[in-house]
């Protein structure tokens, strides 16, 4: 596994929430579930859930 330490920023296989060098499928799939997950955490706030409550269900 690689880090922003060992490659210096450079050669990287993908880039979303943060720099991959290594397992780019699995972190794909988990920035998916990071965008889900803010998708519907700001679609309750819309709606006037109240941002403690949402942080509590977390």
């Amino acid at each position: 596994m690689g880090s922003v330490n060992t490659h210096k920023g450079q050669d990287f296989c993908y880039s979303g929430y943060w720099k991959i060098y290594a397992n780019e499928e699995e972190t794909r799939a988990l920035f998916d579930r990071y965008a889900h997950c803010t998708e519907d955490f700001c679609s309750c706030l819309e709606q006037g859930c109240s941002f403690p409550d949402l942080v509590r269900a977390v």
